[in-house]
């Protein structure tokens, strides 16, 4: 037996369990890979054909590539692809109101503790939370008294404002202070503000609210 032989059957062993590996993929495992070795675009209809005929197994492996993606190309591409998937397989309760308030999180590192916080990103012009007093960047601690701080602070402020009837009050304390501009703490500087949603109406622009549940959707795969 040649060097060379030697070498190739060495290079089989090494590569054997690699290959097993492969095998045991799930096909659209093996078809997520292909894309992001290839980059072609042509691969998604497939990965959604196969996502659509079993979402349940396909969903938390497609995230799992998402939330891996080589290149931010391919995660918004993903991103789009999940997007399809929530929008095909969910159906999404309109809110029982409108309040115009849009929502991210907020993590507070401080004291050894870390928290986290709905954020206010944005307030609707004319919109109910304008008129009650909300800014960009508050942090809501509570609504009705209910604590609104942990893991899913999102979705607990979400369902509870989503939830409310037209004309109804909600009494949420905030914190608030200038932490966009100096990174202050949230810790100081209570607020609390009145709520007073209306009722939804056609021209009420319901895309935040979307996006919003997209993203507790997203955050709850895997789990």
């Amino acid at each position: 037996m040649n060097i060379l032989h030697k070498l190739l059957i060495l290079a089989t062993i090494a590569t054997c369990p690699a290959i097993a590996a492969e095998s045991k993929l799930a096909p659209i495992d093996l078809e997520l890979l292909a894309f992001a070795d290839t980059g072609d675009i042509a691969l998604l209809d497939k990965i959604t054909e196969i996502a659509l005929a079993d979402p349940q197994n396909s969903l938390p492996v497609i995230n799992k590539h998402y939330l891996t993606a080589r290149s931010n190309e391919e995660q918004l591409l993903l991103q789009h692809l999940l997007r399809t998937l929530f929008e095909a397989t969910v159906e999404l309760p309109g809110p029982s109101s409108f309040h115009g308030i849009k929502l991210t999180w907020y993590i507070d590192y401080s004291d050894g503790n870390l928290s986290t916080y709905p954020l206010v990103a944005r307030v609707e012009q004319d919109s109910p939370a304008e008129l009650a007093g909300f800014r960009e960047g508050d942090c809501i601690v509570s609504i009705n008294s209910k604590d609104c701080r942990g893991h899913n602070s999102k979705l607990v402020a979400l369902e509870t404002l989503n939830t409310v009837q037209p004309d109804s009050e909600v009494v949420i304390e905030i914190r608030r202070t200038g932490w966009v501009l100096t990174g202050q703490n949230l810790k100081n500087k209570p607020h609390t503000l009145t709520l007073k949603p209306i009722k939804l109406e056609t021209q009420h622009d319901l895309t935040d609210y979307q996006d919003m549940m997209f993203g507790v959707w997203l955050s709850k795969i895997g789990h």
